[in-house]
């Protein structure tokens, strides 16, 4: 009898640290959406987004095109180079050392301070290749920090497929690559959009390796195709030199009014991800 009592006592404690680990948790998020909305709305306007003074742009518009250039040329680069990786390390190379080798080289990789990488994009495409700062160099640069974290996820989504599906497959005599285009990767797809999402919000959130790489200019884009080789401050640049070097006494709320923006972004493309991840599940289906 006591036993069983002591047993309910037990479940019921551990369910209250559960709730308490889950309020904390969700009341930290909450409570920092709310802090950043409110202390930045009162500058959320369009003179925020466009202005112009003396000729040159003073608004954010050109920093908000800038991070998604940055973010979508990054994910365009970095995406079929991790996937590929990823299909490669699990379909095509058997269990061994190689694979553990490869697998201690990512999480070496995906350790290493993002600042380091910026520092190596710099000295590899600026000093060596004679590129100037530009969003192509930041791409390239934060192509690198996020390689490995969409190598490791999407690598263990595929792994997550079940094997009978895989041997089916060969047994009604369908080829390996058609069984990896046409039923591994669309039952691993949850996953490997997860490892996207979190790739395109650490390249959102990223100012350390663009410090050197992506230039500091803030103008519109001239030609929607060659700006790629343009340098541009992105949103988190522009946060970072704006609360660095504050010359208002409104400079930490236009900080707060850009957080926004940057939270906005953020989720319109993680949402786009998601839809894009299960539109091709339902046309692989």
């Amino acid at each position: 009898m006591n036993n069983i009592k002591n047993l309910k006592v037990s479940e019921l404690l551990v369910k209250l640290v559960l709730i308490l680990s889950f309020v904390l948790t969700f009341g930290i998020f909450f409570f920092i959406l709310i802090y950043i909305f409110f202390k930045g709305i009162s500058f959320f306007n369009f003179s925020l987004i466009y202005s112009k003074v003396n000729g040159s742009y003073s608004g954010i518009l050109p920093t908000i095109i800038n991070t998604i250039y940055v973010e979508v040329l990054t994910l365009l680069i970095a995406v079929p180079l991790g996937l590929g990786c990823a299909i490669y390390i699990t379909q095509y190379k058997k269990k061994g050392p190689f694979n553990k080798c490869v697998d201690f080289l990512i999480n070496i990789l995906a350790s290493v301070p993002s600042v380091l990488l910026g520092l190596f994009g710099y000295n590899v495409f600026c000093v060596t290749l004679g590129l100037t700062p530009s969003i192509l160099v930041g791409s390239l640069t934060l192509t690198c920090c996020i390689l490995p974290n969409i190598i490791k996820t999407s690598k263990e989504a595929i792994l997550a497929v079940p094997k009978s599906y895989e041997q089916a497959a060969f047994s009604l005599g369908i080829s390996k690559i058609r069984t990896i285009l046409n039923l591994i990767i669309p039952s691993a797809m949850p996953g490997i959009v997860s490892s996207i999402i979190l790739a395109a919000g650490k390249i959102m959130g990223e100012s350390a390796a663009l410090l050197l790489t992506v230039g500091t200019a803030n103008k519109l884009p001239s030609n929607f195709l060659t700006h790629i080789f343009q340098s541009g401050k992105t949103l988190t640049l522009f946060l970072y030199f704006t609360a660095g070097n504050a010359t208002t006494s409104n400079s930490v709320e236009i900080c707060y009014a850009v957080a926004i923006i940057l939270i906005i972004i953020s989720f319109a493309l993680n949402c786009f991800s998601k839809f894009l991840g299960k539109l091709f599940e339902k046309n692989q289906g």
